[in-house]
């Protein structure tokens, strides 16, 4: 495994507690993918699969929270709560074990 930068170590814990406070609302859901953009912009040294696999999940979190904006609910529906879970689980991974966690 390559090392990381003690920088690029922060920026991923801080992903990695920006997915933990995702409550299931919408409004938090914004501030996640507003999170995870400002420091997925922030790694300096993050290998170019990590950046990829991060915009990739960051991207679907993006369209789910756009669509449940325009339909005017206010709520994430069964299947947007599925995505969100689904990706941010995925990040979660993928955060770890680039991190070296179980």
């Amino acid at each position: 495994m390559t090392e990381i930068s003690e920088h690029d170590t922060q920026q991923l814990e801080r992903m990695l507690q920006a997915i933990a406070a995702f409550d299931g609302e919408l409004p938090t859901l914004g501030k996640v993918i507003s999170t995870l953009e400002f420091l997925l912009n922030a790694l300096q040294e993050a290998s170019a699969d990590l950046r990829s696999e991060v915009r990739k999940r960051w991207g679907v979190l993006e369209e789910v929270y756009a669509y449940t904006l325009a339909a005017g609910t206010g709520k994430l529906d069964a299947q947007g709560q599925g995505l969100v879970r689904t990706n941010l689980d995925a990040l979660r991974s993928q955060i770890r074990n680039v991190l070296g966690q179980s």
